[in-house]
């Protein structure tokens, strides 16, 4: 690697120890509004973090878009104080050269504070918004940026780099600072969003010294002012004409009507269509696209203060709406795919058993049930964990996912047919970026 080589030329040590001191090396920035590259172009690596990032399996907050954008994190050369114990290569050294996504923390901090200076009133979110409207979307040749996949040969293994491997592209230092159209959010914005997070009342209060009581309304991610944002409920497939479409209905709010867009169309507009029943889609769910049909969990409000929970569903093809009444007074409970068919699981941790319905006709609301003991605990005293169901396998395996995530941990699968369950150990956890990157969050909670 030439920029190793560089690095260990310019290196200035003490005579008596061989102790590095100091660097003879230079380095200049070069402007202008077309980014440059050095030899290698900008690709993200298999170390980087990727998205979608929600909190737990509501995906409250998976409609913003996580990562925000990519930034150099590969051999980056830095200080490094000389009782780092991270790694034995740089035991004794002043500077070191790290890979890992918190190495383009520093570029995207410098990058900030230009922008800052030039922009006074520019806020944290304005100034975010620059950097992610201006970004780089193709590599030096003018070709889609890569991702790499694999640890194992990660070239080999790279393809196209979606919005959940390199967010709104590669950050533009230069033409950052002249952005054009900006998307602001302010403080109370933020708040009335994070206060809408179930059980994130304690959180605000230790981070914020403010009661989420004092903000009356709440935000969704879905109308935050965001430059991008991700859809994470109700993305429909119609499997007959091969068709994505994307239904918008924010949550907790009646609509009659509500708005459609279908993915990959010649005009990709979003269309306006009746609901043909005044309905609130929850927040705390999010849906299921079975054969074509889409299902999500929503209340109807028959009478002032009254709401009557039902499962809603959305024909992808014909677009007609549908309310089905549940098999039990209680919404709770998982929605998942069960043999081709719509089904509604409800587990009991206490009694280690699980209760299914599965959706025999909508049309007629009609559900049949089925009940299981699990045989095994639910809870790990040891661990001092829960095993919490979180979905179902394509040959018919109810996955069990732990409540907290250590550096290893298991995930149980139970085989209802056969009265029978398997452990699998997740290895590799090696720190706590390891499992942010990985999507597994610090003591994330299914």
């Amino acid at each position: 690697m030439s920029k190793l080589r560089y690095y260990n030329s310019s290196l200035l040590r003490e005579n008596s120890s061989g102790k590095i001191v100091g660097s003879a090396s230079v380095a200049r920035i070069v402007g202008g509004m077309k980014p440059t590259y050095g030899i290698t172009a900008p690709k993200v690596m298999y170390f980087s973090g990727r998205g979608p990032d929600p909190e737990d399996d509501s995906f409250v907050d998976a409609d913003i878009m996580k990562p925000n954008l990519v930034a150099p994190g590969n051999a980056i050369w830095g200080a490094w104080s000389p009782l780092g114990i991270g790694t034995t290569d740089f035991q004794g050294k002043r500077f070191a050269m790290e890979s890992r996504t918190s190495m383009s923390a520093p570029h995207v901090t410098g990058i900030s504070a230009l922008i800052k200076q030039k922009f006074l009133h520019f806020t944290p979110a304005a100034i975010a918004s620059a950097l992610s409207t201006i970004a780089s979307l193709s590599d030096r040749k003018g070709e889609h940026i890569m991702a790499q996949r694999t640890v194992l040969n990660p070239d080999i293994s790279q393809s196209p780099a979606t919005p959940f491997d390199m967010g709104s592209r590669f950050v533009n230092a230069t033409a950052a600072l002249d952005p054009g159209l900006i998307f602001d959010i302010g403080y109370n914005e933020y708040m009335k969003f994070l206060c809408s997070i179930n059980g994130s009342s304690p959180v605000v209060l230790n981070f914020t010294g403010e009661s989420c009581s004092a903000y009356n309304s709440s935000l969704a991610a879905s109308d935050f002012n965001l430059p991008s944002v991700t859809i994470a409920k109700l993305v429909g497939y119609d499997p007959i004409e091969g068709k994505h479409k994307v239904v918008c209905l924010p949550g907790d709010k009646i609509w009659e009507d509500c708005r459609v867009l279908t993915l990959g169309s010649a005009q990709e507009q979003w269309r306006s269509i009746k609901t043909s029943l005044d309905h609130r889609p929850y927040t705390g769910s999010y849906g299921r696209c079975i054969n074509g049909v889409l299902y999500y969990k929503a209340g109807i409000d028959n009478l002032p203060g009254q709401s009557q929970p039902v499962i809603m569903s959305f024909d992808v093809r014909s677009e007609k709406f549908h309310a089905i009444t549940l098999p039990v007074d209680t919404i709770g409970g998982l929605l998942i795919a069960y043999e081709g068919r719509l089904a509604l699981v409800h587990s009991d941790y206490v009694n280690n058993g699980i209760t299914f319905w599965v959706l025999e006709d909508a049309e007629k609301h009609k559900w049949s049930d089925k009940s299981f003991l699990v045989p095994f605990s639910h809870t790990n005293p040891v661990l001092k964990v829960t095993f919490k169901l979180s979905g179902i396998t394509d040959t018919g395996e109810f996955i069990y996912l732990p409540s907290t995530f250590l550096r290893s941990f298991y995930i149980k699968y139970y085989d209802p047919e056969g009265n029978s369950f398997r452990m699998v150990e997740f290895k590799g956890v090696a720190d706590r970026e390891f499992r942010h990157k990985s999507g597994l969050g610090n003591q994330s909670e299914f």
